[in-house]
């Protein structure tokens, strides 16, 4: 687990992973807030110094409305263009809310963890990146949790926002005493493999043609990162 352990010490200047606050929320600016600035809001805030965009770790607050409504355009973009997120077409907007609010229920039970990218837009913000993990549901799992969702805009890939999403994600497992961190993906999706390896995971299993689009057949890739190792 070596990869993971370097890179929390060697991110770049204003990177910061979420710290156990008493209001729940952390924003980290490396320049004029230090070690973070504590507000009442039940949110972990990360901003990354390069560039515009900042990375969120959503708290039992929730997320705000723009913050839902910039998910579900998100998703449904990627899906519409062929990415692989275990949808065959856009899922319906309806789908996509009710996915979100079962995962912020169970944010504060520490059972999932919610991560959001975005960047500045037309005197807003957009969602360029989200992900999540959940913990199992079966008791002899309940210990671990899997990744389930890691996505990133086309357009926005190349600048850190999947290493600094997964980064987070990976630092609220460790916070929520998570031990095991699972995922899998389709075997064609190479760019997130060696992300995910680059962080730590291994694969430890293979589904050959086992994910099914329309009529071509694609592997099914097992990941897993053991977070004992990193206490």
């Amino acid at each position: 687990m070596r990869p993971y352990r370097a890179d929390l010490r060697r991110r770049p200047a204003g990177h910061r992973v979420p710290r156990e606050r008493r209001g729940d929320r952390t924003r980290a600016s490396g320049e004029d807030r230090g070690r973070g600035h504590r507000t009442a809001d039940r949110r972990f805030w990360l901003t990354s110094a390069v560039g515009d965009w900042e990375v969120r770790l959503i708290g039992s607050d929730g997320l705000t409305e723009g913050e839902t409504a910039g998910v579900v355009a998100l998703l449904r973009a990627l899906v519409a263009g062929g990415a692989a997120l275990g949808w065959v077409e856009p899922p319906p907007a309806a789908e996509v809310v009710a996915l979100l609010d079962t995962l912020t229920a169970a944010v504060p039970s520490g059972d999932a963890a919610i991560a959001l990218a975005v960047v500045p837009a037309d005197g807003g913000e957009e969602v360029a990146g989200f992900g999540y993990w959940r913990r199992y549901d079966r008791p002899t799992h309940r210990p671990n949790a899997d990744l389930e969702k890691l996505a990133v805009d086309p357009d926005r890939q190349g600048l850190g926002l999947g290493r600094t999403l997964l980064t987070a994600l990976i630092a609220a497992a460790l916070r929520h005493r998570i031990e095991v961190l699972t995922l899998d993906l389709r075997g064609d999706n190479t760019r997130a493999a060696a992300l995910y390896k680059k962080l730590g995971f291994h694969q430890y299993g293979r589904l050959d043609r086992f994910v099914a689009v329309g009529e071509a057949r694609y592997d099914k890739l097992l990941y897993a990162l053991d977070l004992r190792e990193l206490r």
